[in-house]
């Protein structure tokens, strides 16, 4: 009886509190594949492209701000969040000219990110709390680093690409208290433009993430 008194008390809150707003730590772990591409001009005046594709795996942390919660007439609770984190990730990648022998080379990006979140979703009770369980939308603008390791490539080092995009798909359940980190499975897409001596990079992969 007190365990079903406890639910029934903390599913008549639950669309009235909602997810607390405030600060929140978050990390993601994740595999991706990739596939460059760079367009080379030549001095007859035609064109070139060199092609590239890899996998590799990356990890990041954030800060989250989450603002407060609304709730629809249908029930469904919305929320947004903006995120400011730094990562890292790290490619093994075959480059090859249009014409010409391919080779092996390491790609290590370290992107910054500087975006927004938007979810939708509901709260359910169980024995002890209410979750929030739905699906979270990302938007972020993610300049990043790229360096590549291979002389017969890329001259050594790095340059910044300030242009890079990165769209996420979240689904999964937060805590309502935003004590307890819920791991929510992502999938992503990147973009990093073509800037400079750096290629096109477009990047697509699955992870785990705890906000």
């Amino acid at each position: 009886m007190r365990a079903s008194a406890r639910a029934e008390s903390i599913s008549s809150t639950a669309y009235e509190e909602g997810l607390p707003p405030g600060v929140f730590f978050g990390w993601e772990v994740h595999l991706d594949a990739n596939l460059l591409l760079k367009r080379y001009l030549l001095a007859s005046g035609s064109s070139a492209w060199s092609t590239g594709a890899g996998g590799g795996a990356a990890a990041s942390a954030s800060v989250h701000l989450r603002m407060p919660a609304a709730v629809s007439e249908s029930g469904r609770m919305t929320w947004v969040d903006f995120e400011l984190g730094v990562g890292n990730a790290l490619h093994y990648d075959t480059w090859k000219p249009e014409s010409g022998k391919s080779t092996e080379m390491l790609e290590d990006e370290t992107p910054i990110f500087a975006g927004a979140h938007f979810a939708s979703g509901s709260m359910r009770p169980t024995a002890h709390e209410a979750v929030w369980s739905g699906w979270v939308f990302g938007v972020t603008w993610m300049p990043t680093y790229m360096a590549f390791f291979d002389g017969a490539t890329f001259a050594a080092g790095g340059q910044l690409n300030p242009a890079g995009v990165r769209l996420t798909l979240d689904t999964g359940s937060v805590h309502r208290s935003g004590l307890e980190l819920r791991p929510l499975i992502r999938f992503f897409f990147t973009w990093l433009p073509d800037v400079s001596r750096a290629p096109t990079a477009l990047t697509a992969g699955v992870g785990c993430v705890f906000y």
